[in-house]
């Protein structure tokens, strides 16, 4: 095994990956002010009565339910969990949820394809740090297919192939 193979999967035991643990997480519990909460399901956020600032967040964790106020919170719950959690918090000051006075927050997200298609080879790929590549083609359609084309990612040693024309391309190579 490569000597640096752990780093593929896992936390990395020495923290030598840049990763957001150890450039972000760590480094802002170092301050006594922040506080990390695991495992809670944060059922909305209240805010002041003027409903400019968040003043607390209401949680649910270990079947309990609990409430925090801070000066600052921050939503780091991925695009859909962000989006859901703003509207969750809809009160008299944003009938439509927070930060939604247009009315898209999360209307406009775009899902990733996870469809895959992939080769099998009988000859082993011994390499150890795979890079992912990616292309974006979502402006123009072919002779073939009338829409925008889509991505054509790949991930470790398996190739997906998400538009026709990526398709042909490789298949050329």
């Amino acid at each position: 095994m490569h000597p640096m193979q752990h780093l593929r999967w896992f936390p990395c035991l020495v923290q030598a990956k840049s990763d957001a643990h150890v450039v972000c997480v760590e480094p802002a519990l170092d301050h006594p002010n922040v506080t990390l909460l695991t495992n809670a399901f944060v059922s909305r956020l209240e805010t002041s009565p003027s409903g400019r600032e968040v003043t607390a967040a209401h949680i649910e964790r270990d079947g309990q339910k609990e409430v925090h106020t801070a000066d600052l919170f921050v939503s780091s719950c991925g695009a859909i969990n962000s989006a859901a959690l703003l509207l969750r918090s809809a009160n008299n000051r944003h009938p439509r949820g927070l930060a939604n006075g247009s009315d898209l927050v999360g209307r406009h997200y775009m899902g990733h394809n996870n469809s895959v298609l992939f080769a099998i080879s009988r000859t082993p790929n011994p390499t150890v740090f795979q890079k992912t590549l990616g292309v974006n083609d979502f402006y123009f359609a072919s002779k073939e297919w009338d829409y925008p084309m889509g991505t054509s990612p790949s991930s470790e040693n398996l190739t997906a192939i998400c538009s026709p024309p990526a398709l042909r391309s490789l298949c050329r190579v």
